[in-house]
């Protein structure tokens, strides 16, 4: 398992990289950095988070840094050429001849000074990464450094709208250099988590339109205890086809959410009611259970608990619904043990997709769950859940739909 791994710490990136440290402060650089990320998929969950095995983002962001330090190289020296050229022509007399030369010597090196700003479309390098603007920007980029005398690194308030940095160059020449950040488009990339999936969609079936019958109903306990309406119905969808009263007898779950009767009845489920700023608390049992109204409310309760049990990662949380607490941390163990991240670093990262992949280590349960419940919902949409002390987490719903794949 590689030891490398990008860090965000509020405005401030660090890449560590064979025991060496790169820290970027410009916003261009951190905006470069982003896009190649949320290229290969890894998205930060807000400025103070951590994305490991990163040894692919790193190489496309080393070749990035190769080619424009390669162009910085040309570009002092065209200006050297043209200083040369202006200080010789102070010199001595010039005929008409010699000017013509001179002029046309500046020309030249000009026009390959452009060219050096102007051949990112057919530098292969430069397809290693998303370009950001077309701007012709002389940037200090970091060198790697040993960790272990590192000295801490003045941090720039990306919430500036522009940046004016003063460089020079070997002759002691002082560049200007301006630069303009769009802090809104940084800000959104880092901010904003986005849960990848591929699976044919179902938004437009039978089963979700059966659910909708009771949108009034999901609304209410959705509000009620912070949990999305749009995701307790596409769960509602999958359990039971959207149809509470055909599943009231036979099996060993109940009703338009499927409430487990060996798990639930004879015990009490309570949540955080945000309209009482009260706890509620329900007994569960069968008479309960077979009530359209209290189905949906306990269905609602169960499912902000499994999101909340896993620091609000609505993920999880969706196939925690269907696995139970027991059976995820057999997931979370499984995937700690291959990649060496831990649980809490998992349910803090809510991009993350690779523990899809360990769900097989249950025997039990619907091992696709999370995506044949986010099949129903919407590309594009923007589940919401709340914490406990009111905060809101956003997770972004995004099917790719690379390989359409067969509902079973």
């Amino acid at each position: 398992m590689s030891k490398n791994y990008i860090e965000i710490d509020e405005n401030i990136i660090k890449i560590h990289k064979d025991g060496k440290l790169c820290t970027l402060t410009n916003p261009n650089s951190i905006k470069i950095l982003l896009d190649i990320c949320h290229k290969n998929n890894f998205y930060f969950k807000s400025k103070k988070a951590t994305l490991r095995n990163a040894d692919k983002v790193i190489r496309e962001f080393d070749s990035y840094r190769a080619n424009k330090t390669g162009k910085k190289k040309k570009l002092n020296i065209a200006y050297n050429n043209i200083k040369k050229l202006i200080n010789n022509s102070k010199l001595v007399r010039m005929n008409p001849i010699e000017k013509t030369v001179l002029v046309t010597g500046l020309a030249t090196t000009i026009a390959f000074t452009a060219m050096t700003f102007n051949n990112n479309s057919n530098n292969k390098s430069d397809k290693n990464y998303i370009a950001v603007e077309s701007q012709s920007i002389i940037e200090e980029l970091p060198e790697y450094v040993d960790e272990e005398v590192v000295t801490e690194t003045p941090i720039i308030n990306i919430q500036d709208e522009s940046f004016n940095y003063n460089t020079e160059n070997e002759d002691g020449i002082i560049i200007h250099e301006t630069e303009t950040n769009d802090t809104y488009e940084i800000n959104q990339m880092l901010e904003e988590d986005e849960f990848h999936f591929s699976y044919k969609d179902r938004t437009d079936s039978e089963n979700l339109s059966n659910a909708k019958r009771y949108e009034d109903l999901f609304i209410k306990y959705g509000n009620m205890y912070g949990v999305d309406p749009n995701l307790l119905m596409a769960i509602a969808a999958q359990e039971s086809s959207g149809d509470h009263y055909s599943h009231l007898s036979g099996g060993c779950a109940m009703g338009i959410m499927q409430i487990e009767k060996s798990v639930w009845i004879g015990h009490s489920v309570s949540a955080y009611n945000f309209e009482t700023g009260e706890i509620d608390k329900i007994k569960v049992t069968e008479e309960a259970i077979e009530d359209l109204e209290t189905n949906i409310q306990i269905g609602a309760m169960i499912c902000i608990n499994r999101i909340g049990e896993n620091n609000y990662n609505i993920a999880i949380g969706t196939q925690g619904y269907n696995y139970g607490p027991g059976n995820m941390d057999k997931v979370f163990s499984s995937f700690s043990y291959d990649t060496g991240i831990t649980k809490n670093d998992l349910r803090d990262d809510y991009s993350n997709i690779d523990w899809l992949k360990y769900r097989d280590a249950v025997s039990v349960g619907d091992q696709l769950y999370v995506e044949h419940v986010f099949s129903y919902i919407e590309n594009g949409t923007v589940l919401t859940t709340k914490t406990r002390d009111g905060n809101t987490i956003e997770l972004k719903i995004v099917n790719d739909q690379v390989n359409e794949k067969q509902i079973t």
